[in-house]
């Protein structure tokens, strides 16, 4: 047997991890935060030590995911068998803390749909506002792509979108209203969260 099929058995015997299980750790790491006595750089130390733990901790148990990969910001992308997919995203201190002189991880709403766009695209949709109607081609995963995220979990709007012929069509906004027992419409607008990322470096898993 090679050392692949070795690795391929090992990893099946893993447990995968479930989107709910990813939730329920991010909010534990964010009441962590919220307790934390907020006290200038002392503030900044403790929260941004939290959560490179918990970026080591998920990348410790990478074989229970279905895809990890890191892009040219530094952002790291968690996705699960399911599709879904929570994004650390690497920034400046500066745009969330008034101290600070590095960079730390924030970790941004689980999506739902992941995409994966060429350069081409990402230079064709730069600073440009998207609509229904718009088309936007998708390729293969792997080095030097974009992802391109679609749809917040949870969240009350989603962006509805077809799918084929190497690329998204994007339709429209369904809103669902769980007061009015769930009465859905269609609005000719995008509102669910919509994120453009930079191009993929490295392939963890």
């Amino acid at each position: 047997m090679s050392k692949l099929e070795q690795n391929n058995q090992e990893r099946k015997k893993i447990s995968p991890i479930g989107i709910d299980e990813v939730s329920s750790q991010l909010e534990v790491l964010r009441n962590r935060e919220f307790v934390i006595d907020k006290k200038g750089g002392e503030y900044i130390i403790a929260v941004t030590k939290i959560r490179n733990e918990f970026v080591k901790k998920l990348l410790s148990e990478k074989e229970r995911f279905s895809r990890i990969f890191r892009t040219s910001s530094g952002s790291i992308y968690f996705q699960v068998q399911t599709g879904e997919t929570l994004r650390a995203k690497m920034m400046p201190d500066k745009y969330e803390f008034e101290e600070g002189d590095g960079k730390h991880y924030k970790f941004q709403p689980i999506t739902t749909d992941l995409f994966f766009i060429p350069q081409s695209e990402i230079d064709r949709l730069n600073g440009v506002e998207l609509y229904p109607g718009e088309k936007i081609r998708t390729v293969p995963f792997g080095i030097g792509v974009s992802p391109f995220e679609l749809n917040i979990r949870g969240f009350g709007s989603k962006v509805v979108f077809e799918e084929g012929n190497g690329g998204l069509f994007l339709i429209g906004t369904q809103r669902t209203y769980p007061e009015a027992d769930k009465t859905i419409e269609m609005d000719h607008n995008l509102v669910g969260g919509i994120h453009k990322g930079h191009p993929i470096v490295e392939i963890i898993i």
